[in-house]
């Protein structure tokens, strides 16, 4: 179980100090793959509500389809109830600003546990859609699947894989050209030294293992596309009033890597209008991250 307490120390990062009450929740966001695609402004502030500010980045605006695994969700304590507390999740995202603060808007958040679904529409405003879900990794990918099936929306799909770039591997010197090789002295001759042989190759090493491939860790840099995407320390929420809530979590910066990803089916934003043409514009992998987060205000 991670050390909860020990990430509140982690803040310097962060773009504004930490919520001032006590946070009330806790989960890990695992195997995430962030896939964007940019879009004109327009097309995404209309599906906004009016009273939400659409964010963009030189001009354009982004939208993000999120699949991962999640643990250790819910209250502290209680955060390993089977069922409940893990389960499979994939969001559809753009970014917003309000009241001067950067944040997430969703436009769906499919989930593969009807108890966690029915909590968070309940509690935190957000649209979650119960889903069948499949993720599990094979041979250094992890290949997941969703179907949403809730009533009251359209159903939407995602098939595919995601990993980070496996890390070049090593190849073998060739060996040294064939040919005879110089003999040593002949018995009893002298001032005369054997001729080295040319360098041997180096034995082969063994064949790269079928695990996770390792990339590179990085943090994105301020004032770049990857910071902006993912350095955002809130998410928006509208009650039945149509009221804007905001709910404030904190975790350390994301641990990126760069990431591929083949995808089958991709239908997930359809509900809302939002056609995804073409493949995603970046990609990015996070093994994981842990999170903390405050009650809606």
């Amino acid at each position: 179980m991670p050390d909860w307490s020990a990430l509140l120390k982690q803040h310097e990062h962060r773009p504004y100090p930490l919520p001032d009450r006590p946070w009330r929740m806790t989960m890990s966001w695992l195997d995430l793959l962030f896939a964007h695609w940019s879009f004109p402004p327009e097309v995404i502030r209309a599906l906004l509500p009016p009273n939400l500010t659409l964010d963009t980045f030189e001009g354009r605006a982004w939208v993000g389809v999120v699949p991962f695994r999640m643990e250790n969700v819910g209250p502290p304590g209680l955060n390993w109830l089977p069922g409940v507390s893990a389960f499979p999740e994939l969001n559809v995202r753009t970014y917003v600003v309000h009241e001067g603060k950067p944040g997430v808007w969703f436009f769906s958040l499919d989930a593969a546990s009807m108890l966690a679904v029915q909590a968070a529409r309940l509690g935190f405003h957000l649209p979650y859609f119960y889903a069948h879900m499949r993720c599990e990794e094979r041979e250094g990918w992890i290949h997941y699947e969703s179907e949403r099936d809730h009533t009251g929306v359209q159903s939407g799909s995602f098939v595919g894989r995601y990993r980070p770039p496996p890390p070049p591997w090593p190849r073998a010197l060739p060996p040294p050209p064939r040919g005879r090789a110089p003999r040593g002295p002949a018995p009893g001759a002298r001032g005369r030294a054997a001729a080295p042989r040319g360098p041997r190759a180096p034995p082969r090493g063994p064949p790269r293992p079928p695990g996770r491939p390792v990339g590179e860790v990085y943090h994105s840099a301020p004032g770049t596309l990857e910071a902006w995407l993912t350095e955002r320390y809130c998410l928006y929420a509208a009650n039945r009033k149509g009221q804007i809530r905001r709910g404030e979590i904190h975790h350390v910066q994301w641990p990126l890597q760069r990431a591929e990803a083949e995808t089958q089916t991709c239908t997930v934003t359809q509900a809302w209008g939002i056609e995804l043409v073409g493949q995603p514009e970046t990609l990015h992998f996070v093994k994981r991250l842990d999170v903390v987060a405050w009650l809606l205000e």
